[in-house]
């Protein structure tokens, strides 16, 4: 019998529960109420110490109050949410504060719930139940997202290999091979996309300088074949300045945009790769297509998650957009697009200058 993936029941949960307060009243109070439940508990009498020991020990929830001396609570939570080994633990605020303003600086500081002074213990375990449970589903789907992306990566480019070789020596009609040479770059793309997805929060990576003409010339070897079959023309400047970033995610951003301009360019597809400086200190790199360009209310949603766009047949732009607007977040820089319809399109990106 095959089994389900779903949440537990809410009173089968039980977790490692950080507890931040510069009162120790407060956090006995608090610790009785949630051992009683069936948590294992922890206190923190201020920021560092609590991050301190979220480092040493990653909880799976972490409540939290307010007003501390040193470092404040929406200060505390800050700090968690920039940390990628800290960033997905859910934080609940318990505060005496409780005007409208006080809730809308905890949750843009990044809390997932707020429970104010003096607080009802039920109602307290609650919401500690509830966000486990959140917590929980979400560790579950990454999980399954993982596996699912690593089973079937090696069969598939075996696949892909074997492909290769037969449109190379002709063992099988060309229009067959260079189907099903399509479908399995697509499905190996999409794996590409979820394991990217999976590591994007938890991975931590150094940047470095980087020589855009070799991540760029890698990103033409992975794509020649789309490349030749399509006859798309690209035209990459001479020099190009190094900028600072992760070498693994420039790449799979050149391999996106120069894909998207191939499937959405001109026939044959024409793309330039170009750059430019900012004021600022950063490097704007930017390929541009002979496409048909993209509506205003396009170029809206064109890097939200799972976008298609109307009369765009594939959805080549959307989560593989998604993607590279958050790689290039984590790498302190921006994405962009500058479209005309009828005039083709420009993608963007900006990393800091080398």
């Amino acid at each position: 019998m095959a089994g389900t993936l779903g949440l537990p029941e809410h009173e089968d949960l039980h977790g490692s529960i950080l507890m931040v307060d510069d009162v120790p009243t407060n956090l006995k109070v608090l610790a009785k109420v949630l051992t009683r439940a069936g948590h294992r508990v922890r206190p923190a009498l201020d920021g560092t110490a609590a991050l301190e020991s979220a480092l040493a020990l990653l909880p799976d929830l972490v409540l939290l109050d307010v007003n501390m001396p040193g470092m404040n609570g929406y200060e505390v939570c800050a700090a968690f949410k920039l940390d990628p080994r800290l960033c997905d633990i859910p934080i609940i605020f318990i505060s005496a504060a409780d005007e409208k303003l006080d809730k809308i600086k905890a949750f843009s500081a990044g809390a997932v719930d707020y429970v104010t002074k003096p607080f009802d213990a039920d109602e307290v375990l609650a919401r500690v139940r509830t966000h486990l449970a959140l917590s929980y589903a979400r560790k579950e789907q990454e999980a399954f997202g993982r596996m699912v992306a690593h089973e079937i990566s090696n069969p598939l480019t075996q696949i892909i290999l074997q492909v290769d070789a037969g449109l190379m020596t002709g063992g099988l009609p060309m229009e067959d091979m260079v189907r099903v040479k399509a479908s399995a770059d697509r499905i190996h793309t999409i794996v590409r996309s979820m394991l990217t997805l999976s590591k994007l929060h938890k991975q931590e990576v150094e940047s470095e300088p980087l020589d855009m003409r070799v991540l760029i010339q890698r990103s033409r070897q992975i794509l020649q074949h789309v490349l030749a079959t399509s006859s798309a023309h690209i035209e990459v400047p001479d020099d190009m300045p190094r900028a600072l970033g992760y070498g693994p995610w420039v790449e799979q951003i050149w391999i996106n945009y120069i894909t998207n301009a191939i499937k959405y360019g001109g026939r044959p597809p024409r793309i330039v790769i170009d750059w430019k400086r900012s004021e600022d200190d950063m490097i704007q790199y930017m390929v541009r297509d002979n496409g048909r360009g993209l509506a205003p209310e396009e170029q809206a949603v064109v890097f939200n998650e799972f976008t298609r766009l109307g009369h765009i047949k594939t959805d080549g732009h959307g989560l593989g957009l998604a993607i590279v607007k958050r790689v290039v977040s984590r790498m302190q820089g921006s994405v962009g697009l500058e479209s005309t319809p009828g005039e083709g399109s420009t993608f963007y990106f900006c990393l800091p200058a080398a």
